[in-house]
Order: C-alpha cells, then sequence, then structure tokens
C-alpha cells in the first residue's frame, strides 16, 4: 500500500482566511505589489460609509490575470520571486477580506464576487478601453477597516515609494530616503542620538519596507527619535503570510542587537578620534553607558563627572533614602589634575550592607573623590594604583572621654560617649573629627566641638510601621540629644551656663559686647531673671 499527499481543494480555499493573522495585511499585500511592479506612487482611497478599499499605482500593470488568482504560483518573475519571496499567496487576502474585487489593468477588467471566486468559479476578464492603460486599480467592496488612517500611517512610515490616502500624503520618516543611514552586514542602520549623544530605547525594524515587530509596539515608533533598521532581505525572512513576525524572532532580535551595539562602538570611535577629551565625554559618555561600551572611555584623558561623587553632606543610615550626603561631581576630572595629586581619588561602593559611615566620614574629613568604579570600564586608565577603600581596615577611636550616659529618644537609643575628638585611621592614613559625632560599634561617640544631634540619623532610618519616615521624630531626637549633650558634657551649673552661652552667635548683638550681667533662674518654673551688674 502506497500514500501521498493531497490536497482538499475547496478545504484550503475555505479554510484559507484563518491563515491570516489580521484583517491589515490585504494593504501590506497590496502595497508590496505596487512596490515591486515598479510604482513610483501609491494612492489609497477608502470610503468607509460604504466600505469600499481602492488601490491606485502606476507600476508594470497585470499581463496576466490567472496568476492573481493561482495560490502558490507567483506572478512575479522567478528572481525576483526567489529574491523577495514572493510566494502567490499574498493577494489571496482580498478574497477573504471584501465582498467583490475588481481588477483593471492594460485596458482590461476583472470583476468579481469573492464567494463565486473561492467556488473556483470561471471569472471572465473583459476589455475596458477608455482606461489609463498606465494605471492599476485595484477595488474592494465591503471590506471593513476600522481606523484606517491610522493603522496605514504606521504601516507606510517606512515604505520605499511615496503612500497617499484619501489624497494626502503619508510620513514615511523611517524610509531610507528619509535620514541617514549605514550600511551594515544585517542591513540599513539609523542610529538614533548619534549627532546629540542621546540614544534610543526603541527599535523600528522593517523588512521590505514594512515593520516587522509586535504590533503594539508601532504605537510608540512616531514618539521622539528612535533606531532605524531595514534588515537585508537575503539574511532575513518573515513569516507567512503577514509577513509581521521575523523567522526565529529571538535568533533575529541577537543579531540586531548585537549589530546596534557593533554600530555604536564603530560610531563613537569614529567622534572620538576627532573630538577634544572634554567634549566627547560631554557628548557620548551617557551613550556609551546606555549601550554597555564604557570601555571606549577607557584612555580618554577625563574622568566623567557621573563616575566620581564627594560625601557633601551629613551621612545617614543606609535605609534612609532621604539621606542623600553624595553629591556627584559638578565638573569631569582631567587626569593630569589627577596625576599631580590636585585631586585625591579612592574607589568606594557601599556594599549590601549599606554604607560604611566610618568610610563615609574618614572620606569627607580627607576630601577625597569617591569612585564608582561600576560607571568605568574595567580597563580604565583611573584603576591603576586607585586605593580601594572597601578593601581597607578602619579602626574608629573617641579620644580623652569624658562622660559617658545611655540616651533615649523618641527612636534612637544609644550610649553615648562624650570625648574630646574622635580619630579615624583607614587603611593607615588618619582623620581627626572635632565637629561632627557618629554612631560607632553601637554607641554615639560624641566630640567636644559637635552642637547638634544629627548623628541620630546614623542610630535610626526612622521608618513608620506603613515604611514612611517620620521627619518630625527625628527632629525632636536631634534637640533632644544637643540639650542631653549640653547636660551630660557640663555637670557644673557654671560650665553648663558657659557651654549654653557658647552657643549664641554673640557679634548679632553689637550692643551686649562689654557689659555684666546678673542671672536669676527659677528652681521650680525655669523663670529667668536678667539684670545689669
Amino acid at each position: 500500500m502506497k500514500v501521498h499527499v493531497q490536497v482538499n481543494e475547496q478545504g484550503a480555499l475555505r479554510n484559507g482566511r484563518y491563515a491570516f493573522g489580521n484583517r491589515y495585511t490585504v494593504l501590506s499585500e497590496l502595497l508590496q505589489n505596487a512596490r515591486r511592479s515598479g510604482a513610483s506612487a501609491v494612492h489609497v482611497e477608502y470610503l468607509d460609509v460604504i466600505q469600499r478599499l481602492r488601490f491606485t499605482d502606476d507600476g508594470c500593470g497585470i499581463d496576466d490575470f490567472q496568476k492573481l488568482l493561482s495560490l502558490h504560483e507567483s506572478g512575479w518573475d522567478e528572481q525576483l520571486a526567489n529574491s523577495e519571496g514572493a510566494f502567490g499567496i499574498g493577494f489571496s487576502k482580498c478574497l477573504y477580506a471584501a465582498k467583490s474585487v475588481s481588477v483593471t489593468s492594460r485596458g482590461m477588467t476583472l470583476a468579481f464576487e469573492c464567494a463565486d471566486a473561492l467556488a473556483q468559479a470561471e471569472l471572465e476578464v473583459v476589455p475596458v478601453p477608455e482606461t489609463d492603460r498606465r494605471k492599476t486599480v485595484v477595488q474592494l467592496d465591503g471590506v471593513e477597516l476600522p481606523h484606517l488612517r491610522v493603522i496605514i500611517g504606521r504601516m507606510v512610515r517606512s515604505f520605499p515609494i511615496p503612500v497617499y490616502f484619501n489624497g494626502e500624503p503619508c510620513e514615511r520618516s523611517h524610509a531610507l530616503d528619509a535620514r541617514p543611514f549605514v550600511k551594515t552586514p544585517i542591513g540599513m542602520v539609523h542610529l538614533a542620538g548619534v549627532e546629540t549623544g542621546r540614544p534610543s530605547d526603541l527599535v523600528a525594524v522593517y523588512l521590505q519596507g514594512l515593520l516587522v515587530a509586535d504590533a503594539a509596539l508601532a504605537g510608540y515608533l512616531s514618539q521622539g527619535e528612535v533606531d532605524v533598521i531595514h534588515l537585508d532581505l537575503q539574511r532575513f525572512a518573515a513569516r507567512l503570510p503577514d509577513r509581521t513576525e521575523l523567522i526565529d524572532p529571538l535568533e533575529a532580535c541577537e543579531r540586531i542587537d548585537r549589530r546596534i551595539k557593533r554600530t555604536w562602538r564603530l560610531t563613537l570611535l569614529q567622534h572620538k578620534a576627532v573630538m577634544a577629551p572634554q567634549d566627547f565625554v560631554n557628548r557620548y559618555y551617557e551613550a556609551a553607558r546606555c549601550k554597555d561600551l564604557l570601555e571606549v572611555f577607557d584612555d580618554v584623558d577625563v574622568l566623567p563627572r557621573r563616575a566620581y561623587s564627594l560625601v557633601s553632606a551629613y551621612p545617614g543610615v543606609p535605609m534612609r533614602e532621604e539621606c542623600d550626603y553624595r553629591l556627584v561631581g559638578e565638573s569631569h576630572l582631567h587626569r593630569s589634575d589627577i596625576d599631580a595629586g590636585v585631586v585625591r581619588l579612592a574607589a568606594y561602593e557601599p556594599g549590601l550592607e549599606g554604607p560604611n559611615v566610618a568610610t563615609l566620614m574618614y572620606a569627607q574629613a580627607a576630601s577625597l573623590v569617591l569612585v564608582d568604579l561600576g560607571m568605568l570600564g574595567p580597563n580604565h586608565w583611573v584603576q591603576h594604583g586607585l586605593r580601594d577603600l572597601t578593601r581597607e581596615a578602619v579602626t574608629v577611636t573617641a579620644v580623652d572621654v569624658t562622660a559617658e550616659a545611655n540616651f533615649r529618644g523618641t527612636y534612637a537609643q544609644a550610649p553615648v560617649r562624650a570625648c574630646d575628638h574622635i580619630e579615624i585611621v583607614h587603611g593607615g592614613d588618619k582623620v581627626v573629627i572635632r565637629d561632627k559625632a557618629m554612631f560607632w560599634d553601637g554607641a554615639i561617640l560624641y566630640p567636644r566641638g559637635c552642637r547638634d544631634g544629627q548623628v541620630v540619623m546614623q542610630v535610626s532610618d526612622y521608618r513608620t510601621a506603613q515604611d514612611h519616615v517620620d521627619e518630625l521624630a527625628c527632629g525632636v531626637d536631634e534637640d533632644l540629644l544637643a540639650r542631653f549633650m549640653r547636660k551630660l558634657r557640663c555637670p557644673d551649673p557654671v560650665a553648663l551656663l558657659q557651654c549654653v552661652l557658647e552657643e549664641i552667635c554673640w557679634t548679632d548683638y553689637p550692643q551686649l559686647s562689654g557689659r555684666r550681667f546678673r542671672l536669676i533662674i527659677g528652681s521650680s518654673d525655669a523663670t529667668l531673671t536678667v539684670s545689669q551688674a
């Protein structure tokens, strides 16, 4: 017994409508036919009231109407059919999209009901000598195409020949003649942001002038600049019959992404060769970072401002995002200043447990510039001989402790050691801190020159049960600690009053200069009586 493949023609024709993914495929197929015919322009008209669609082009026309209705038999010459994948199934979408179709070309017309065509009835081609033989007109009646103006606008954005919809020209901003392109192994590539240094995250990928991507993406491609790619038809193919998706899309997208990155790299190297280092960093550093091409800057004698920071404010606890203690550089740093020691650098990046308070206070006191190595290439010149603060040993000492007590605020609670100053030894380098307290090894170290309570931000993150920062409680604790320390450091009443008065800026009150006063503070209600002595 032998068997062989057979085709149920009626079943294939009846179910052919389900092969097409959406109703608008009829547009793309007719557009492709017009382009392949050598047309210089396409005119599309749609009357939604009577649901009539008309395509008119000035291409080579149709010499054999039978080929229109011969499925899987291309009407194009062999070379074009092979190079463009014209397999003879596109026009069949018309049979399923409309109720009736008429085609006029070279003085002949074929008009039929779609149901008759699908039933394989004989259809007559008749002469119409009064028509313009230079035009080919395809008319579909009973075709429902809602929002066609928007759809066709997206569809022809990259089409190689002009398209007019109801008499108005359609935008073709992604066409090969609309912007500069670079020839690459995958096709023609236009990179957005080459002149400005601001690359795009969106890519418009076209094959044969039509978008081959998720249809949901199409609406975003008109919003600002995007990368535009016209794929080489010899290296990529679209899935039939709709041709709206590439075959092996994941592999194809990886190839496209690699080529975009390589093209950006070549572009950066070309600009790097002719631009001043400062200008090159200004314009293209962010683009290189976005495209994972930071190695291009490895030998540029300017350190990008985004790659370093300064400890500009009092460091709080890691979880408290409001404690923005690091300030990104205001300008790029030149290698000559770094080599000459004018600027001192050190690498530092907080670990998973958060920033090391001692390291940050040391860096601030030592006027160190902190380099974020994650913002540079792995072989950047700045890394040679660069200190890495995360690898250095740290010791913190409260020198000349004069008093100790336990502080209890609304959130912050910790032992306190009043001292003359704090010494931080970091990798063998020592700094002395006299005016800032710090929380270290479970205790608050409070030097003599400190007058505030900011250190409570190192003790607690002030997060509520609802994960909000309680700023009011933080302010209360700062005041409580400042008053607590005045009492702790000055147990003698005269010394305590002296400590309180030292916090007053007396230069603001010149009329008090050189005078003597007698103060009496009430024991119960803290009433203050002042008289001149």
